[in-house]
């Protein structure tokens, strides 16, 4: 559209449209930088919670404990929620 209507518009007109293509091209390019540290974060934050939940489900118990504190918390969970000794476990589960 631009270049058949180049040669039809008034030089303001034509000023105008530049000035909005301009715009749009710098819009484009900040959100291009926006979205790509958005994935980069999302990466490194799948990662972290791809690195608690292998050692919340590790082969070894002693790991797997305390792999899933740390997945506990890493969720959300408050400190007062985990049972975080076999002590804690055993009231919860007989009491």
């Amino acid at each position: 559209m631009y270049g058949i209507a180049k040669d039809n518009l008034s030089k303001l007109e034509q000023r105008l449209i530049s000035d909005f293509n301009d715009s749009i091209a710098s819009l484009n390019a900040r959100l291009d930088e926006q979205y790509k540290m958005l994935i980069e974060l999302l990466k490194n934050e799948f990662a972290k919670y791809q690195s608690v939940v292998t050692l919340a489900f590790d082969l070894d118990i002693n790991i797997a404990f305390a792999g899933s504190i740390g997945f506990a918390r890493y969720v959300g969970c408050s400190d007062e929620q985990i049972l975080k000794s076999k002590s804690e476990i055993d009231s919860y589960f007989l009491n």
